[in-house]
C-alpha cells in the first residue's frame, strides 16, 4: 500500500515515491487519492516537497482548507462568475 511508503514526520517527494514503489507517477498520484478516499489522511506541500501523513487533525484540516480554497479559485477561473455571484455555489 502506498501508506507504507509515506511518513508522518517528513515530507517525501513523488519522485522519490516513484523511485520507492517501481511505479510510474501518475499511478503513484491514483493510489494516493485512492487512498485518501480510503480514510488516510495524506496531505501534500508543494512548498515543503512532497506528501507526508498527518500528525494532527489541525494539520489535516488546514489541508483539506487549502485545497478547498484551491478548488473555489479553480472554479471561479474556469466559469468566469463574478466574485458578488458565487455565493450559495460554493
Amino acid at each position: 500500500m502506498i501508506t507504507d511508503y509515506i511518513p508522518n514526520d517528513r515530507f517525501i517527494s513523488r519522485k522519490e515515491l516513484v523511485r520507492l514503489t517501481g511505479y510510474g507517477d501518475r499511478h503513484v498520484r491514483e493510489l494516493i487519492e485512492q487512498a485518501r478516499r480510503a480514510g488516510h489522511r495524506i496531505v501534500s506541500n508543494t512548498h515543503a516537497g512532497g506528501y507526508k501523513i498527518a500528525e494532527t487533525g489541525a494539520e489535516w484540516s488546514e489541508f483539506v482548507e487549502r485545497e478547498r480554497r484551491r478548488a473555489v479559485a479553480t472554479f471561479k477561473r474556469a466559469t468566469g462568475i463574478p466574485e458578488g455571484q458565487m455565493e450559495g455555489l460554493v
